[in-house]
């Protein structure tokens, strides 16, 4: 599958604003934009293969970084 974007983030603390993130972007575009998201598109034991191949196929990459102390 092509994905339009991309969407990167620490598991521990960027999820919830990840999940956020592509509610908006899907709502924002057409009902054909693609997004990303792990937490979403992998299933268990597809992890390395997917996300390389899903990173290969996107338009576009974004990584979300957070500082925690």
């Amino acid at each position: 599958m092509i994905y339009n974007i991309f969407i990167s983030y620490e598991t521990l603390s960027g999820r919830n604003y990840a999940e956020h993130l592509k509610k908006a972007l899907e709502k924002s575009k057409n009902p054909e934009f693609k997004v990303f998201l792990a937490s979403e598109d992998i299933m268990e034991g597809e992890w390395k293969k997917k996300i390389d191949r899903s990173i290969e196929e996107s338009n576009f990459f974004y990584c979300y970084i957070n500082y925690i102390n």
